[in-house]
C-alpha cells in the first residue's frame, strides 16, 4: 500500500503562506492545491473503508514512452485494476460536447481526456512488464456540492451521491483473495514511482522577504508570544511546548533553505520570537551534530 502524502509544492506553499503575502496567482494556485489534496485524501479514506482484499496505491508518478503522468489512486482488486482520477470541484459545471465550463462559464481542462490518457499509458506500461490485467478507469467527483449538467450515463463518472452504490460493486469484485501477480504488480509500480515531479510549480522566494518566527502546529500562524516553556497561539488559542515547536521551525528552515548552514545565529534569527541564543544552542547541540571550528561551526542532521 502507498498512502497519499502532501507534495513538495503544497508543503512549500503552506510554509510560505504563513511567512509572506502570496500574490493573487500564488494564492489561487495554493487554494487549488489544498482543495485537490483534500479531495484525494477524502477518497483515499473512503476507499480504505471499502477495499476488502484490494491493494491501494495513492498518488503514483509514472513514466511511459517518455511521458510522465500522475495517477491519483490505483486499486488492485482480485478482478481488475481500478484507476481513479479524483476531482474536488465545487458548484455547477456544464458539459458542452467535449468542453467543460466552470460555474463562471470559464473553460477548464476536460478531466475525462486526462483519465483516458492515463488509462492508455498505464495499459502500455503493464504490457511492457508483462502484466495482463483488465483496467477500469473512473472519474470520481468527491465533493457533494458539485453538479455536472449534460453528463451522460455512458461517461465513466461517479458522483458523491453514487459512492455507496459503487461500494457494493467494489466489494463484489474484491471478495476473492488476491494472487501473487497483484503483489508483484504493486511492487513493480512502487519501484517505478518517481518522487520528484516536473509538474510542480515551486514558488520563488527570498530569505529576507519572509517573516521570521515559529509556526503553530495546529493552524500554521506564527506564534505571537513565548513564555518558557510554552508558545501560545493568538489565532487558535492553543499552547505548545517550546522544544518540538523550535525543532519544527528548524525543519522548516532546512526545507526552504537547504543550501544555508544551520548556525546558532541563523536559527536564532529564523525563530525570532525566542530571545535566548542559549536555548537555541542547547536544542541544536541535543538534536544535531556540530561540525566545523570557530566561525565555520554549524550543525548537520545526525545519521539515523
Amino acid at each position: 500500500m502507498k498512502d497519499l502524502r502532501e507534495s513538495k509544492e503544497l508543503l512549500m506553499y503552506r510554509k510560505l503562506n504563513a511567512r509572506k503575502n502570496l500574490n493573487a496567482e500564488e494564492a489561487a494556485h495554493f487554494l487549488n492545491l489544498e482543495k485537490g489534496f483534500e479531495g484525494e485524501k477524502q477518497f483515499e479514506t473512503w476507499l480504505k473503508l471499502h477495499r476488502e482484499n484490494g491493494i491501494i496505491l495513492s498518488d503514483l508518478l509514472l513514466e511511459t514512452n517518455q511521458t510522465t503522468y500522475q495517477i491519483d489512486s490505483l486499486y488492485l482488486s482480485p478482478q481488475k485494476i481500478y484507476l481513479f482520477e479524483v476531482k474536488n470541484f465545487e458548484g455547477d459545471y456544464h458539459l458542452d460536447k467535449d468542453k467543460w465550463l466552470s460555474p463562471v462559464k470559464k473553460e477548464v481542462k476536460n478531466p475525462l481526456l486526462q483519465l483516458s490518457r492515463n488509462e492508455t499509458l498505464l495499459r502500455i506500461l503493464l504490457q511492457e512488464h508483462h502484466f495482463q490485467l483488465p483496467i477500469e478507469a473512473i472519474l470520481v467527483f468527491i465533493n457533494p456540492r458539485f453538479h455536472l449538467y449534460q453528463a451522460s450515463s455512458s461517461h465513466p463518472i461517479i458522483f458523491h451521491s453514487q459512492l455507496d452504490r459503487f461500494a457494493k460493486t467494489l466489494n463484489k469484485n474484491s471478495a476473492a483473495p488476491l494472487k501473487a501477480i497483484h503483489s508483484k504488480l504493486a511492487e513493480k509500480l512502487l519501484a517505478l514511482h518517481q518522487e520528484e515531479s516536473r509538474f510542480e510549480r515551486l514558488p520563488r522566494y527570498e530569505y529576507d522577504e519572509l517573516e521570521k518566527g515559529v509556526g503553530c502546529r495546529f493552524c500554521g500562524v506564527l506564534y505571537a508570544s513565548f513564555a518558557n516553556p510554552n508558545f501560545r497561539c493568538s489565532n487558535c488559542k492553543t499552547a505548545e511546548a517550546y522544544v518540538p515547536a523550535i525543532l519544527r521551525a528548524i525543519e522548516e528552515f532546512q526545507f526552504l533553505f537547504p543550501q544555508r548552514k544551520m548556525t546558532v545565529e541563523e536559527i536564532w534569527e529564523w525563530c525570532h520570537i525566542v530571545k535566548s541564543k542559549k536555548t537555541i544552542r542547547k536544542i541544536l547541540n541535543t538534536h544535531f551534530l556540530q561540525t566545523g571550528i570557530g566561525k565555520a561551526t554549524h550543525y548537520v542532521p545526525r545519521e539515523k
